[in-house]
């Protein structure tokens, strides 16, 4: 399966991505999430239109901050991993990094 995006929404996600995301999970499955303050809905719908079946929680309210966080988990995520795999060669090596241990750590 393939993400049907432009060459600008490639930048857009890997921006997101660099910036802002976190490739994490809980003790058996794996996520990609974006954090951002609910100012940033925009941005983070734009993701959500951009990856089939992902969502958007919150807005959340923590120590004064107030965000929503956008997730890409369960099939939407194993969907995504060609395509993240393919833009993953833009991303640094520290996000690289994180980006393999979550694949290492769940078996990707």
């Amino acid at each position: 399966m393939g993400i049907n995006v432009t060459e600008f929404e490639k930048g857009f996600i890997c921006g997101i991505l660099i910036g802002e995301g976190s490739f994490t999970g809980d003790m058996d499955h794996p996520a990609i999430a974006v954090k951002m303050h609910v100012r940033s809905i925009e941005t983070l719908q734009r993701l959500h239109d951009l990856f089939d079946g992902s969502k958007i929680h919150g807005p959340y309210l923590h120590n004064n901050r107030n965000y929503f966080l956008w997730s890409l988990r369960g099939k939407a995520l194993i969907n995504a991993l060609p395509f993240i795999d393919e833009i993953s060669v833009i991303f640094d090596s520290h996000v690289m990094g994180r980006y393999m241990r979550m694949k290492e750590k769940y078996n990707l």
